[in-house]
């Protein structure tokens, strides 16, 4: 009795019954992740955001600003990350990287998202606004940045220093 015909058979069902299994498990798993999506977007938005870090140490300053932009994507109202890719588009140490007018739209949303009282957000403000031109108004900012109570004595140094850049018309970059 010939029954290779049947063994085929039976192996040919087995293989589509494991690959429709795994087709259903790949199905499910997607949909969970687009179900769970808005669950986990600010973790993986914070995730990206300090991948940004080791990418800037490297001097690999559009892969951080990209990181930073697609953290700000999954996560808009994370002020701290506005913050950071704001003041990346304002002070890099890279021209090419630069984007004044970018780094004062994000310093502005983080500072209206803290109600302009976290010092790290107004040093950004003025830092962009530098990095525009708009001497004015990144003293005003700088200034205020000054006034701030929680200040270590580096921070108020490194301020204070900022703050004459601005005044003789300079705006800060950050050293490579």
């Amino acid at each position: 009795m010939n029954t290779t015909g049947t063994d085929a058979s039976g192996a040919v069902l087995k293989i589509l019954g494991f690959g429709a299994f795994a087709l259903i498990v790949v199905v499910v798993a997607a949909l969970g992740c687009w179900l769970l999506l808005p669950v986990y977007e600010k973790p993986v938005g914070q995730y990206i955001a300090l991948l940004a870090t080791p990418a800037y140490d490297a001097g690999h300053y559009t892969q951080a600003i990209t990181d930073l932009s697609e953290a700000s994507s999954l996560n808009p109202k994370d002020a701290m990350v506005l913050n950071n890719l704001a003041w990346l588009l304002a002070t890099c140490p890279d021209a090419h990287a630069r984007d004044g007018k970018k780094a004062v739209q994000y310093a502005l949303q983080a500072c209206e998202m803290t109600h302009y009282q976290e010092a790290a957000d107004v040093d950004t403000l003025a830092a962009a606004y530098a990095e525009i031109g708009d001497y004015d108004n990144a003293i005003k900012w700088e200034t205020k940045y000054l006034e701030s109570l929680s200040l270590s004595p580096s921070d108020a140094s490194d301020g204070q220093a900022r703050l004459a850049l601005y005044q003789s018309h300079q705006p800060y970059h950050a050293d490579k």
